[in-house]
């Protein structure tokens, strides 16, 4: 009775292990999307609203729950206090603090760390074509990880229920 209950706890922790690794990656994929859509809304309020860096950020952020929301709404904060820091000092150090609860990897956070270094100093024209660039890398990311989320979500939920199997008959 002890050995059936120990097996299938095994299998039901190593399963639900793979479960959530594929939850990981499934909102990695929705923070992408996010990321653009912030992206998009920052572009439209810098060209109908030709709103101040700082106004753009508080309506976006608005708009979102969560890291980004934090994210957004401390960039507002600190680059209307004109403290003398460049937007890319601002951003960076942002990114940097709520980095941690963002589910995305390093190459991610560098191309949401390059919307500092491309706005802020620039004409609206310019801004508009940085956020084009930002749009467009942070789309092949998306579209790289959209081809790939149905059945990397299947290997991971399978390969952690396979795995409490192989681990239970190598104990048993």
């Amino acid at each position: 009775m002890v050995k059936i209950f120990g097996s299938l706890l095994v299998i039901f922790s190593l399963g639900m292990t793979g479960i959530c690794k594929a939850d990981k990656l499934r909102k990695r994929y929705e923070e992408l999307l996010d990321f653009r859509k912030i992206l998009v809304m920052l572009q439209g309020e810098i060209r109908y609203n030709n709103a101040t860096i700082s106004e753009a950020f508080a309506h976006v952020g608005r708009h979102f729950s969560g890291s980004y929301k934090k994210i957004l709404d401390k960039a507002s904060d600190k680059t209307a206090e004109n403290s003398g820091n460049s937007l890319e000092e601002i951003w960076i150090h942002i990114v940097d603090e709520y980095k941690g609860d963002l589910n995305v990897k390093d190459n991610e956070i560098d191309i949401i760390k390059e919307l500092g270094r491309s706005m802020g100093y620039l004409d609206c024209e310019m801004q508009e074509n940085a956020l084009n660039m930002l749009i467009e890398k942070i789309q092949v990311v998306i579209d790289e990880q959209g081809g790939k989320l149905p059945e990397n979500v299947k290997v991971y939920r399978c390969m952690g229920i396979m795995l409490g199997i192989f681990v239970v008959l190598l104990i048993v």
